[in-house]
C-alpha cells in the first residue's frame, strides 16, 4: 500500500480554521474478497444457446482459460494477492472552537474509491469487474455544533435571575449532528442466468444511457423492475462488459439526518 497527502491549513479568525487535504493511496498486489477466487470459469464470449449435451459440454471447457494449455475442466480457486485497488480525496473542514457559547465542526469530503472486485472473471479479465468500491460514498457532509443558549446566570440575557429562575431558563443548550451522504454504488444482477449464459457472474445488458429516463421505481433481489427495465435488456444472449460495474456509481440512494437534541447541563 502507498500512500500520500497534502495539506494547507488557515486560521480565518481568532476562534475558526479551515484545513483543505488531498489525501490518496494505492494498493497493488492486494488479496480479493474471499480471499481466493475461481480461476478457471468459463468466458461467456462464445457460448452458443443451441448446443446441447457433449456438445454444450466441449465448447464451455474450450472456452475455459486453462483448458488448451492444460486440459483442465474442473473449477479451482485461487489465493492470488494480484488485485489493485485507489483511493483518492478532496477533505475540506472547518472548525469554529468554543468561544461565546458555540463551536462548531463541518467536513466535506469528495472521494473516489476503485478497485478490482472479486466476480468470476480474474481468471482472464480482471477489468470486467474493475469498479467504483461498493463502501464509499462519493460525497459525504458532517456538521456538529453546540451552541449553549445565552440564558440565565452569567449568560447575555436573564443574567442576575435567581437560584429558582436560573435552574429553569439556564444551562440549556443545542448539541446538532447533520449528516449528508450520496448513494453507495451498486452492480445490477440477474436471479438467474437461465438461457442467456452457461456462466456467471449474472449480469443484464446495459442498453440505454444511466443518466437518461425516470428515476424512481424499486429494485428489488438484484435485478430491475418495471421504469428501471428501459435500460437493461435480458437478450438471448448477454453480451457482459465492465460497463455495468462502472456507471451505476451514482445511483445509489443517498442518505441525510438532522437530529437536534435540546439538553440541560444540571
Amino acid at each position: 500500500m502507498d500512500a500520500w497527502n497534502a495539506t494547507v491549513q488557515r486560521q480565518l479568525t481568532p476562534t475558526i480554521s479551515a484545513t483543505v487535504a488531498y489525501v490518496g493511496n494505492k494498493g497493488t498486489h492486494t488479496i480479493g474478497g474471499g480471499p481466493d477466487y475461481p480461476f478457471n470459469n468459463a468466458k461467456l464470449a462464445g457460448y452458443n444457446p443451441a448446443l446441447s449435451g457433449a456438445a454444450a459440454t466441449l465448447a464451455q471447457n474450450q472456452r475455459r482459460p486453462f483448458y488448451s494449455k492444460y486440459g483442465w475442466t474442473q473449477g479451482f480457486r485461487y489465493f492470488g494477492n494480484d488485485f489493485n485497488n485507489k483511493y483518492n480525496a478532496l477533505q475540506v473542514t472547518v472548525e469554529k472552537r468554543f468561544a461565546s457559547g458555540l463551536s462548531f465542526n463541518g467536513n466535506y469530503t469528495f472521494q473516489h474509491a476503485r478497485a478490482d472486485l472479486d466476480g468470476g472473471t480474474a481468471g482472464y479479465d480482471k477489468s470486467v469487474n474493475y469498479g467504483p468500491n461498493d463502501n464509499y460514498r462519493n460525497h459525504v457532509f458532517i456538521f456538529t455544533q453546540v451552541y449553549q443558549l445565552p440564558f440565565g446566570h452569567g449568560k447575555k440575557y436573564a443574567g442576575n435571575v435567581g437560584r429558582a429562575a436560573d435552574l429553569l431558563i439556564g444551562g440549556w443548550e443545542l448539541n446538532g449532528t447533520t449528516n449528508f451522504s450520496s448513494g453507495l454504488p451498486f452492480t445490477p444482477s440477474l436471479n438467474t442466468c437461465h438461457a442467456s449464459s452457461d456462466t456467471g457472474p449474472c449480469r443484464p445488458d446495459l442498453v440505454g444511457p444511466v443518466k437518461a429516463g425516470t428515476r424512481s421505481g424499486t429494485a428489488s433481489r438484484g435485478y430491475f423492475r418495471e421504469r428501471w427495465a428501459q435500460l437493461f435488456a435480458w437478450t438471448e444472449v448477454l453480451r457482459f462488459g465492465p460497463s455495468l460495474v462502472q456507471k451505476l456509481q451514482h445511483h445509489g440512494k443517498g442518505e441525510g439526518s438532522i437530529p437536534i437534541p435540546v439538553l440541560q447541563r444540571i
